[in-house]
């Protein structure tokens, strides 16, 4: 998590080192809402890490009490999440959990630029925008592909399922992607764009293998020619996530006995 890296940072800069913790947050409401509607709550409780209680916004040891989605929303009352769930009815039978997460990681992503425009200025500032925005714009446009691929969404379902964030790509070359007709001719739009990258001589199965190839080398750079702690810090952060991503490829390699060069062609390093 690098949080016990955060320590070593001003008072000041708190909240940004511990904005990392927020994707946990999400994670484990997510999984308690998915166990409340499962009716079942103690298989949840073992993946509840209490170790991190002393570094997050909301009460691990008040979350684990929860068995209903009163007591949910009682829990969540202060914090940065309340605002999602008053637009959903939880107790809903065809309740729209997909939707929901979005909503909850653009609350995520209004208050990671919401706190770096509140502690930074300058260079920093902009450079944080960056790396930031970058990952939101990869992640939208891996998700826009998965959508057009295999479930053939509506331009309207896409547009819900986007995390919308000023970035690279013009707003133009988004809405000509929204509105591709298939994945094919939206990897022909990519093509032409500021991600090059993503044009393949033989197939497009790999966009996500790209998505992260771009997140290792805008990540890399920071790393290498960085002396800001908060840019080195979130450079880090990524490269550990790709990192455990290998990871789990080599295993998942392994598992399923697939050649070794082969295996090693899907890493990214």
């Amino acid at each position: 998590m690098c949080i016990r890296d955060s320590r070593y940072a001003g008072k000041k800069q708190e909240a940004f080192y511990k904005m990392t913790l927020k994707q946990v947050e999400i994670h484990l409401i997510l999984n308690r809402i998915g166990a409340i509607r499962s009716h079942d709550i103690n298989s949840a409780i073992a993946d509840m890490p209490l170790y991190l209680n002393a570094f997050m916004d909301i009460p691990l040891d008040q979350l684990i009490a929860v068995y209903t989605f009163d007591e949910l929303l009682a829990v969540l009352n202060k914090t940065i999440y309340k605002e999602v769930f008053q637009s959903y009815d939880l107790h809903e039978e065809a309740l729209d959990y997909t939707a929901l997460e979005t909503e909850l990681q653009r609350s995520y992503f209004r208050h990671v630029f919401c706190t770096i425009d509140q502690l930074f200025h300058g260079k920093t500032k902009k450079d944080l925008h960056t790396i930031v925005a970058t990952s939101v714009e990869l992640s939208n446009i891996t998700k826009l592909y998965r959508l057009k691929k295999f479930y053939h969404e509506s331009e309207a379902n896409i547009r819900h399922a986007l995390i919308d964030y000023p970035s690279r790509l013009s707003r133009k070359v988004m809405e000509d992607m929204i509105a591709a007709p298939d994945a094919k001719a939206l990897l022909a739009i990519l093509a032409d764009s500021a991600y090059k990258i993503f044009a393949d001589d033989d197939d497009y199965v790999y966009i996500e293998y790209y998505a992260d190839k771009i997140t290792y080398r805008v990540a890399k750079r920071f790393m290498y020619f960085s002396s800001v702690a908060p840019l080195v810090f979130s450079a880090y952060q990524q490269l550990l996530n790709l990192e455990v991503n290998n990871l789990i490829t080599l295993i998942e390699g392994v598992r399923y006995g697939i050649p070794s060069d082969e295996v090693q062609s899907m890493l990214i390093y």
